[in-house]
């Protein structure tokens, strides 16, 4: 069935004696085909997932998934033993031979010193994030994304938008990696200090191609 959540803080999650368990919150139900909301009712409330020992946030759903003001820092801990994991939103919708649902990230969003990477949406579905800031991600794993959009499996071309104003800085790898099978729009985005500043790819398919825009003020 559908998940909803509203004002939540996930903090501390984890030992590292226990490396197998340790998010801050993981939310499933790809059993079916409910759909995840992740939202605010109070005024000024982020929803925040900070110092876990794994993963912030992790969500795997056939549904589309709404989250809304998300603050996501400094998950995934070195136990100086086990591999280092922490993202610190992951979110996985790739429904097999179902109409393909959305990822949808509302108001603004942090994240911010996240070991494996920022934040990554694999989906079949449209993805439209807003106003997000993007920090420092990817260094403790030693290679990560601050922001990574997958959709290029999609049967047909599905977008990926990213509006508002955007800051990526200091992340290991790309600040803003997006693959994809439909157009790419982006506005007034701030990309540096990356190992790449953005990578947009929508070539999947050389039979319909698909528009990539930058609007507004864009720096890399």
């Amino acid at each position: 069935g559908n998940i909803t959540v509203i004002d939540l803080d996930a903090l501390g999650n984890g030992t590292a004696q226990d490396p197998l368990w340790g998010h801050g919150v993981y939310l499933n139900n790809d059993g079916g085909t409910g759909n995840i909301v992740l939202g605010t009712a109070r005024a000024g409330w982020y929803n925040g997932f900070g110092e876990n020992f794994l993963s912030g946030l992790e969500i795997y759903s056939n549904g589309t998934v709404t989250l809304s003001r998300i603050s996501a820092g400094g998950n995934g801990i070195d136990n100086t033993i086990d591999p280092i994991y922490g993202y610190g939103v992951k979110i996985d919708n790739t429904n097999i031979g179902l109409l393909p649902k959305t990822v949808t990230l509302l108001g603004t969003n942090f994240f911010s010193d996240n070991a494996s990477g920022g934040l990554y949406v694999t989906s079949h579905g449209a993805i439209t994030l807003s106003n997000i800031t993007v920090d420092f991600n990817g260094h403790r794993a030693s290679g990560g994304d601050g922001v990574n959009l997958q959709n290029y499996n999609a049967a047909t071309p599905q977008p990926v938008t990213l509006s508002g104003v955007n800051e990526l800085t200091s992340n290991y790898n790309n600040g803003l990696q997006v693959i994809s099978k439909g157009a790419i729009t982006i506005s007034n985005i701030t990309s540096s200090y990356n190992g790449d500043g953005a990578e947009l790819y929508n070539d999947i398919n050389p039979l319909s191609p698909q528009n990539v825009t930058l609007t507004g003020f864009n720096e890399f």
